[in-house]
């Protein structure tokens, strides 16, 4: 799934512009839900990266695992 996400926020970036660029369209980090998807994959891709270099659990993994745990809100905001 981390690459699907990755993906995604990828192809957004380029149609979108990271900035601001024009007075036309949007661009990707102006919109709020942009802004988190794109946390979630920077912090997603962290916890790949602890995943393959230790085997054992720490507290930092249990902080990235509750973060990733926000994408449920991304869910939750088509309901409102």
């Amino acid at each position: 799934m981390f690459g699907f996400f990755t993906v995604e926020a990828l192809l957004k970036i380029i149609a979108l512009g990271f900035l601001n660029t024009s007075l036309k369209r949007k661009a990707y980090m102006c919109d709020i839900l942009n802004v988190l998807d794109l946390v979630l994959v920077i912090v997603h891709g962290f916890d790949v990266m602890m995943i393959q270099t230790k085997t054992e659990k720490t507290v930092s993994d249990k902080i990235i695992h509750g973060l990733l745990s926000v994408r449920v809100l991304r869910l939750l905001v088509p309901l409102s």
